[in-house]
């Protein structure tokens, strides 16, 4: 199942949530304190501090990780920068180990372009 790391609150997650429900991917939780959700029935999201999700990524406990650029740098981890989600500074990453016809190939399959359309 493959593990994306998400925002667990604020504005960012709000727009996180609306971006996977326009690409049918909704969340579905047990609770609203839930800390892992499904996402269809081929991804699970994990629901974590924003600031935390590089450090997520890079240890390999989330395959990808939606999160601010800025806590990107921040963070000073090695990842790899796949999508600007053009909301907030937004940006989809992952560890740089996963290959890129793998990443393109769960992107596709959850209905998230792989590349900027304008």
């Amino acid at each position: 199942m493959l593990k994306i790391a998400l925002p667990n609150k604020g504005r960012l997650a709000d727009d996180v949530r609306a971006l996977l429900d326009d690409a049918g991917l909704s969340v579905r939780v047990q609770s609203d304190r839930a800390l892992i959700a499904k996402l269809g029935d081929e991804y699970e999201a994990i629901f974590v501090r924003s600031q935390d999700i590089p450090e997520f990524v890079a240890d390999g406990a989330a395959l990808v990780g939606i999160t601010g650029w800025d806590l990107v740098t921040e963070s000073e981890r090695a990842l790899v920068d796949r999508l600007d989600l053009n909301f907030g500074r937004c940006r989809i990453l992952h560890d740089g180990q996963t290959t890129v016809t793998e990443f393109k190939q769960a992107m596709a399959a959850a209905g998230i372009p792989t590349r900027r359309t304008w």
